[in-house]
């Protein structure tokens, strides 16, 4: 793509304040995107006209909150191809996993099962897994990647058996990039008769997803990652799970009838979505979806695929070491130089306005099992620029010049 005939990222960056406020490269996007105006008009529009619960009062503001919020719900199926039915608010990524994990597979397991994780998982796909195991006494089975970090089918294959409950995958890592072949896993899974749960945290500014394409069982994502607020995560379940899975929080708005001795629940999601849900963070998530929409998917995802592609000539360039070679890449690249400790490497980049991580990026077992204890990364949004990579080159320089 022709950064100056087809994508005007002035006119992106624009219409994000932060840049105004606080002039930056941030190079972080994998961690949390920065918000646009109207996300953030969203929801100071909603504390300052609107602000009422969902749900409870049958006065105007009531009517008109519950009203957003359920257009929310809508607007965000309609994002992943799915019913509003289907759509469950959570606090994030990491609770959406949580449901799952402890609503419904802790409730399927018996002697002899077995749950498959990726090596690369962030810990979020990867501890409530451990956890569920645990208590029910069955095999986590982690499933390793080629020498070049990607995933081998013909080995998923063989891993994922007659005795696989529950096939636990990120779409994208969000240490390597990798955009992993999910939609053949998915489809010998269900051969197998195990369901499947994508983490889908890193995806949604990278490619389309459609829940009915992939035929995934779950899908788990944040709003911020994408463009949104934060305290708000999204996750898809199918009707047949959603029926079948049981509420982990108890209290008001999740009940059809409440007794001194028992309680009867409501229908999924409103089953999943006890107390008071974030609903600002929602209606901001909403307005994201329609900034994202608007900007275009395929676009976004050009855009950040030809930084990536340049970051990632110009860290091989500089002698600094890109972590695997995917045969298909998302938008983020983790690196590290033989002698450079990364903490330092972005130190060095942060004092010259430039925000990288520096870690273990929550998958600490899969950097111990590659030898390393952190790597320095970068990722990018529909907001970078291509002089920004050059800013991170100039960065790169310095801090060897200074270090070296």
């Amino acid at each position: 793509m022709s950064e100056n005939l087809v994508w005007d990222v002035d006119r992106i960056r624009a219409d994000f304040p932060i840049f105004d406020r606080t002039p930056h490269i941030y190079l972080d996007n994998a961690a949390t995107t920065h918000k646009p105006a109207s996300v953030i008009k969203a929801i100071t529009d909603f504390y300052e006209m609107h602000n009422a619960n969902v749900h409870r009062g049958i006065y105007h503001l009531g009517s008109a909150a519950s009203q957003r919020y359920a257009e929310a719900r809508s607007t965000v199926a309609d994002f992943i191809g799915a019913q509003a039915s289907e759509i469950i608010f959570t606090a994030g990524c990491t609770d959406s996993i949580n449901l799952v994990a402890f609503g419904l597979i802790d409730n399927k397991l018996s002697e002899g099962d077995t749950i498959v994780c990726l090596a690369s998982e962030h810990h979020a796909n990867l501890v409530p897994w451990q956890e569920v195991a645990r208590r029910n006494n069955v095999q986590l089975k982690i499933l390793h990647l080629t020498d070049l970090l990607d995933l081998d089918l013909t080995q998923a294959y063989s891993f994922i058996d007659r005795n696989t409950k529950l096939v636990a995958i990120a779409h994208t890592s969000n240490v390597t990039g990798a955009r992993y072949p999910i939609e053949e896993v998915i489809a010998h899974s269900h051969k197998m008769g195990a369901m499947v749960l994508v983490d889908a945290a890193q995806a949604l500014l990278s490619e389309s997803v459609n829940v009915q394409d992939l035929g995934a069982d779950f899908l788990a994502f944040s709003g911020h990652k994408m463009l949104g607020p934060t305290g708000c995560g999204v996750l898809y379940g199918r009707p047949e799970h959603l029926e079948q899975m049981q509420a982990i929080r108890f209290g008001g708005d999740m009940i059809r009838r409440v007794e001194y001795d028992q309680s009867t629940f409501a229908a999924a999601p409103r089953r999943f979505e006890a107390g008071t849900p974030p609903i600002a963070a929602v209606i901001g998530l909403a307005k994201a979806v329609d900034y994202i929409n608007r900007v275009g998917v395929k676009a976004i995802a050009d855009h950040s695929k030809a930084l990536t592609v340049a970051a990632q000539e110009l860290l091989t360039e500089e002698g600094f070491a890109v972590l695997g070679r995917p045969k298909h890449r998302g938008p983020i690249l983790s690196f590290s130089h033989s002698r450079i400790h990364p903490h330092d490497l972005a130190s060095i980049l942060d004092e010259r306005g430039i925000a990288i991580r520096a870690g273990h990026h929550c998958a600490q077992p899969f950097l111990k099992h590659l030898g390393l204890m952190a790597t320095a990364r970068v990722s990018f949004s529909l907001y970078n620029t291509h002089a920004e990579i050059e800013s991170l080159g100039e960065g790169l320089r310095h801090a060897k010049a200074l270090l070296l």
